[in-house]
């Protein structure tokens, strides 16, 4: 299963919901499928490097949300991982309301969408741009930077042709996946951490959408 966006806001809400600070990219890198058997333990300080008990716990919680899904979407075809993903991305990343499209077509708008995800991609890039490993040749590394650039380009493209119009095929299948006025959602998006006592409330909360339930499941996983 490859998906983006639904990682980031799984990672995203539940943190917030937990009051968890999210240090740079280390629960987002966490939470990726090849991480999904991750469980470090508890990291001791080092010199010269800050908060390195934090992120290595980060990086333990991304990689419970990433099992939380593996666990309840299990081995999704390329379609339907494209699907999940695109909708999280038109719910919770972009506004395509009639009030913001105007008269704009999707054919006007695709390219428009395109170079916004695009940028996302290169503002990853840029962040990961000290990750070369020392002993490697450098031309390699940047033939293989590249052809990973290329290949997100491909991607970015096609998500974005997803966004705009969903595969009808898969809409029935889905249609309990999201949706913003689910209690735990709205809880997640609205409320400060602080105010929120997680004890009393998640056992009172039955999430109506499949990503309530994971919002639910990390929760119940990490505090409860």
């Amino acid at each position: 299963m490859k998906s983006y966006f639904l990682e980031i806001a799984l990672v995203r809400l539940s943190a917030g919901l937990l009051g968890k600070e999210l240090i740079e990219n280390y629960a987002f890198h966490g939470s990726l499928p090849r991480f999904a058997s991750l469980e470090l333990d508890k990291l001791s300080e080092a010199d010269g490097i800050e908060k390195v008990p934090e992120k290595g716990e980060l990086l333990n919680f991304g990689a419970l949300c990433g099992r939380v899904i593996q666990d309840t979407l299990g081995d999704l075809t390329q379609e339907e991982s494209l699907y999940l993903d695109a909708e999280i991305a038109r719910e919770l990343f972009l506004d395509l309301s009639e009030e913001k499209r105007g008269e704009f077509t999707d054919d006007e708008i695709h390219p428009v969408i395109k170079t916004v995800m695009e940028s996302f991609v290169k503002k990853a890039q840029i962040r990961t741009h000290t990750a070369k490993p020392g002993g490697e040749d450098i031309n390699k590394w940047l033939a293989d930077y590249y052809a990973l650039q290329k290949k997100y380009s491909g991607y970015v493209d096609v998500l974005c042709r997803e966004i705009l119009k969903p595969n009808p095929k898969l809409k029935d299948k889905f249609k309990d996946f999201f949706n913003k006025g689910d209690a735990i959602i709205v809880l997640a998006m609205t409320e400060e951490p602080s105010k929120i006592d997680l004890k009393k409330v998640i056992p009172k909360v039955i999430p109506r959408t499949t990503f309530g339930k994971m919002l639910v499941e990390v929760v119940k996983a990490k505090y409860i």
